[in-house]
């Protein structure tokens, strides 16, 4: 959400053509928070895949920057990374922060 109200008009309409271009499973359970944490994956690999270069650009940017900091100060670039590594734990354990982004970066340069 934090991305979104950054962006400008073009780039907002360019957000959500792609984002109602994906099966309307995607877009419906997305919406209605009914995604499974496989499916989530999927979708944000559908969204990123369908993206015109400028919306895949500003997704990574704001992946990196850090830009994706929620109000408790947790990072969900990390908490998705961990989750993708099987990592579990009291907070403690696992990737954070610039490690957790850098990372997140990394896997999906390589996607590309």
């Amino acid at each position: 959400m934090e991305l979104l109200a950054t962006l400008d008009l073009a780039s907002t309409n360019a957000f959500f053509n792609t984002f109602f271009r994906l099966p309307g499973d995607y877009w419906r359970g997305f919406l209605a928070s009914k995604l499974s944490s496989a499916d989530l994956i999927l979708f944000a690999l559908a969204v990123f895949t369908l993206a015109p270069w400028s919306i895949k650009y500003k997704l990574i940017e704001h992946l990196v920057t850090g830009g994706c900091t929620s109000n408790s100060g947790s990072r969900p670039a990390g908490d998705s990374v961990n989750a993708l590594l099987g990592v579990r734990g009291n907070g403690r354990a696992g990737l954070h922060g610039a490690q957790a982004r850098a990372l997140s970066a990394v896997l999906l340069f390589k996607l590309l």
